[in-house]
């Protein structure tokens, strides 16, 4: 309660407690929300095969600029630099030189030790299958095919 001690306002703010408005965290929630979707189509969406640099200027993956030179989405590259490096490890590459292959950063013995090229593109190797595509299993318990008869 708040007291004031002139006569007649005092009257007035005794009877009247004085409430704070606090706004609940139950009633932003659906508040934000409504917000937040009425401005979404406004915010710029990001994309794979371009990159916005300013309003009305983008820039398309495989683009070439003036110099014949193509951009891979993160640097400017020769078309002498694309025939070198053509099937050549995987993922991006960090300051160490490791590759990232979608979980964590491997140096290149791994890419070559794990995958391999055929027919255009990478594959990777299964361990649980041989050449012929017949599966074969090392171990205790897994020679069923070999029977001793005494």
């Amino acid at each position: 309660m708040l007291k004031v001690t002139s006569s007649k306002s005092a009257l007035f703010f005794k009877s009247m407690p004085l409430k704070l408005s606090v706004v609940r965290p139950r009633r932003i929630k659906p508040l934000l929300l409504v917000t937040v979707l009425a401005w979404l189509p406004l915010i710029p969406m990001a994309n794979a095969e371009s990159i916005e640099l300013l309003p009305s200027v983008s820039l398309n993956i495989g683009e070439q600029d003036r110099s014949g030179n193509y951009w891979d989405g993160y640097d400017w590259r020769d078309r002498q630099w694309w025939q070198d490096h053509q099937g050549r490890d995987l993922g991006e590459r960090n300051r160490h030189g490791h590759y990232w292959d979608g979980h964590r950063w491997q140096d290149r013995d791994w890419w070559k030790k794990n995958y391999y090229y055929r027919e255009g593109r990478y594959w990777k190797y299964d361990k649980h299958n041989n050449k012929h595509g017949k599966k074969h299993h090392h171990g205790k318990g897994h020679g069923h095919d070999h029977h001793h008869d005494d």
